[in-house]
């Protein structure tokens, strides 16, 4: 065997194993990079054989029926409330400063979302409009939702953060699996 063909071998066995390699760690994990500023992270490892499913844990779902995204949409929010957990929509009003993308605005406001589980309790204030100042959906009615099997409350660590206060519950067959915040 010459010495062209010992490296071609030995070139051919590492390509071989390096396929191998990005092959098993693509058909577990994937790579996600958020453009949305509802969480302070922007790249995420996601692990497609873990489904999250406690409060606190970071979930990675598509964003299939939610108003503005495409159903090829992939989006990390962190999960708030849990099959169980009681959604409690109330009336608010008046308006809100926040800081958005730099800038301070009044915002106004729609409604209180609160979660309840084991009585604790976890309020989120939805808005008029987001933080592009579009107006947002809304899609409660004032009362009290039981979250159903297989779905879940998801919300984002900003105030202004397009999340389940505005959409709704996401169900377990959209998610993508388990994500890890990496930077």
């Amino acid at each position: 065997m010459t010495v062209f063909s010992k490296r071609l071998a030995y070139t051919a066995a590492v390509f071989l194993v390096l396929a191998i390699a990005l092959h098993l760690f693509t058909s577990r994990y994937t790579i996600a990079i958020a453009h949305q500023e509802c969480l302070p992270e922007r790249v995420w490892l996601i692990d497609k054989t873990v489904k999250p499913a406690n409060r606190g844990e970071y979930i990675a779902f598509i964003g299939r029926n939610i108003p503005r995204f495409t159903d090829a949409t992939k989006l990390t929010k962190i999960i708030a409330g849990v099959p169980g957990d009681t959604i409690v929509v109330k009336p608010a009003s008046g308006e809100h400063e926040l800081t958005i993308n730099g800038m301070k605005r009044l915002v106004k406001v729609k409604a209180e979302v609160s979660v309840v589980s084991n009585g604790s309790l976890k309020r989120f204030i939805a808005y008029e409009t987001g933080s592009d100042g579009r107006p947002l959906p809304f899609y409660y009615q004032y009362g009290s939702y039981t979250i159903p099997k297989g779905h879940y409350f998801v919300a984002g660590k900003a105030p202004y953060s397009y999340d389940s206060r505005y959409w709704g519950v996401i169900s377990d067959k959209n998610v993508i699996g388990k994500a890890y915040p990496i930077y």
